[in-house]
């Protein structure tokens, strides 16, 4: 979901600085992608973490921005007339979710329990067009990163009422040898995030 709108400037930036470097995004969810990082199995990941959380002592990181989770739905939605919301409004309302591998749905399975409410989860996918044509077209809510539906003329953006921030990292492996093109974007990032 980061890379919708993270990516693009991100790369185009880069890529303007560095026009012969090759990079392959992998498409799995934070928890994934930090686990992939700790095992070495791929040398940088663009994740969002929760503010408090922990992040290992083998993995070193910048952060590069944040985000809100919030709740969306289709602008003819009986929801969208709120301008905030809380987890128990919420109620029964069909809801997609991201897949398990990823911190949104962590969050929100955590939030869900500390209300003792049963979320009524169809669906789960990190397809992120589905879920916005599945929202677009249907009665469906969803939690998705603030930057992602705020100019979707299609859906409503409703802030929760008790607000989840996250933090979006570059995170990488500090006992690990990293390629060359990998050392530039990080010194790239670190340039650009001052």
């Amino acid at each position: 979901m980061l890379g919708t709108f993270l990516f693009p400037p991100i790369f185009e930036n880069f890529y303007s600085l560095y026009p012969k470097v090759q990079m392959e995004i992998k498409g799995q969810g934070s928890i994934g992608n930090l686990e992939a990082v700790e095992n070495k199995d791929v040398d940088l990941a663009i994740v969002v973490v929760n503010p408090e959380q922990q992040i290992s002592q083998n993995l070193e990181y910048i952060v590069i921005g944040e985000t809100n989770l919030v709740f969306a739905v289709k602008n003819e939605h009986e929801l969208a007339k709120k301008e905030t919301i809380t987890i128990d409004e919420i109620g029964d309302t069909p809801l997609i979710l991201m897949n398990e591998d990823t911190l949104q749905s962590k969050i929100v399975d955590e939030v869900f329990k500390k209300y003792e409410i049963n979320p009524n989860i169809k669906i789960r996918t990190n397809q992120l067009i589905t879920i916005k044509e599945l929202i677009s077209n249907g009665n469906y809510g969803a939690f998705l990163f603030n930057q992602v539906v705020e100019n979707d003329n299609n859906i409503k953006s409703i802030p929760l009422k008790d607000p989840i921030k996250l933090n979006i990292i570059l995170v990488w492996n500090k006992n690990s040898t990293l390629p060359n093109a990998a050392n530039n974007f990080i010194e790239f990032i670190k340039s650009t995030n001052k």
